[in-house]
């Protein structure tokens, strides 16, 4: 293509950020970090709930041990910088987590759009349609 660069559209399976090696015509190669175009919602968290998390999915009674008021449901935000201040904030003495949920597995169960301080909501009826292979954690 003259004149143009060529785009490659793919996906990685498992992985939402990958590294891919970069041909740089004049200075050699690097490595550029990429990730796949499907948007994600995020939810930072403490360790000990994100293996909970990670092993029950968004179980109702398992939930009611982690939340303090599950009515409120499983917020989610679009801003994974968020998630992490959210992590820190959960992880006092433990490490802080990012799990990270594609919107075609969860986008349909939403209540709210992000757009309202990037948050929007996972309902408490709607938690056990999230199951575990739908949550990963953010690398």
């Amino acid at each position: 293509m003259t004149g143009g660069i060529a785009v490659f559209n793919f996906r990685v399976d498992g992985n939402h950020n990958y590294y891919i090696l970069a041909k740089e015509y004049d200075y050699g190669q690097t490595c550029v970090l990429v990730h796949n175009s499907e948007p994600c919602w995020y939810h930072g968290t403490d360790e000990e709930s994100a293996v909970d998390i990670l092993r029950d999915g968004l179980n109702k009674d398992h939930m009611n041990d982690i939340i303090s008021d599950v009515s409120l449901g499983f917020y989610v935000t679009d801003d994974p910088g968020m998630a992490q201040s959210f992590a820190d904030l959960r992880g006092i003495d433990k490490p802080g987590v990012i799990l990270e949920m594609s919107d075609s597995d969860i986008g349909h169960l939403l209540i709210g759009d992000g757009t309202k301080l990037h948050e929007a909501v996972i309902p408490f009826d709607s938690f056990d349609q999230v199951k575990p292979d739908m949550i990963r954690i953010m690398k």
